[in-house]
C-alpha cells in the first residue's frame, strides 16, 4: 500500500528500529563514558550523573517500545478501512458497470440474465 495515503506499519517499524539502534548507541557510549580509571568524589559524583542518563536512556527505550503498540494498532486499523473502503468502492463500480450493460441491453431487447434490475426506481 505504498501509494495509499498514510503511515505504513513498514514505515512504523523502520522507525522504532531505528529509535532503539540510537538508544542502543547512546547507552553503549554512557557505559563507555563510565569507565574511568579513578577513584574520589568526583568520579562518584560523575557515575551518578551517567546512571541518572542509563535510566533516562531505559525509559525512552520504554517509549519507543509502547508507542511503537499504539501507532501499529492505529496503522494497521486504518490500513483495514481503507481496503474495506476499496473493496466497497470496487463493488459500487461493478454494479454501476451492471446497470449501464443492463440498461444497454434493454434499450437493444437483449437483457442479461442475473443482473439486478438497476437502482430503485430506474423502471427497469
Amino acid at each position: 500500500m505504498s501509494d495509499e495515503p498514510g503511515l505504513s506499519a513498514g514505515a512504523v517499524l523502520r522507525a522504532t528500529a531505528s529509535a532503539r539502534d540510537a538508544v542502543g548507541r547512546a547507552r553503549a557510549a554512557l557505559l563507555a563514558a563510565g569507565a574511568v580509571g579513578w577513584v574520589s568524589a568526583a568520579a562518584d559524583a560523575y557515575q551518578a550523573v551517567l546512571d541518572d542518563a542509563l535510566a533516562d536512556a531505559a525509559r525512552v527505550a520504554g517509549a519507543v517500545d509502547a508507542a511503537e503498540v499504539v501507532v501499529l494498532r492505529h496503522v494497521r486499523a486504518a490500513e483495514v478501512a481503507r481496503a474495506a473502503a476499496a473493496a466497497e468502492e470496487a463493488r459500487r463500480a461493478a454494479t454501476l458497470a451492471a446497470w449501464v450493460d443492463d440498461a444497454l441491453a434493454i434499450g437493444t431487447g437483449r437483457r442479461r440474465a442475473g443482473v439486478p434490475a438497476g437502482p430503485p426506481g430506474a423502471g427497469g
